[in-house]
């Protein structure tokens, strides 16, 4: 059986590390929004459209965190090594 070796023999082969800042401005966008609490006595219909118009709101949010994401990562790909 042949065994595999991950041994600092081959460390200098490995990637540098990354040496550029990236900017959170995606994180910043992704951020946790606060969800309204509903009790028992609350009436359900202004509840589902409350949660319907956040949901709405939040998918834009998504997309656009998403785009931000992608092109981030095609501004910074290849910068390691610099």
């Amino acid at each position: 059986m042949l065994l595999a070796c991950c041994g600092p023999q081959h460390l200098a082969n490995l990637a540098p590390p990354l040496q550029v800042e990236i900017p959170t401005t995606c994180e910043d966008l992704l951020e946790q929004i606060p969800l309204p609490s509903f009790g028992p006595d609350d009436d359900a219909i202004p509840a589902f459209l409350w949660l319907e118009a956040i949901v709405i709101e939040q998918h834009g949010v998504i997309e656009l965190g998403r785009e931000c994401l992608r092109r981030q990562r095609l501004d910074y790909a290849g910068r390691g090594g610099k």
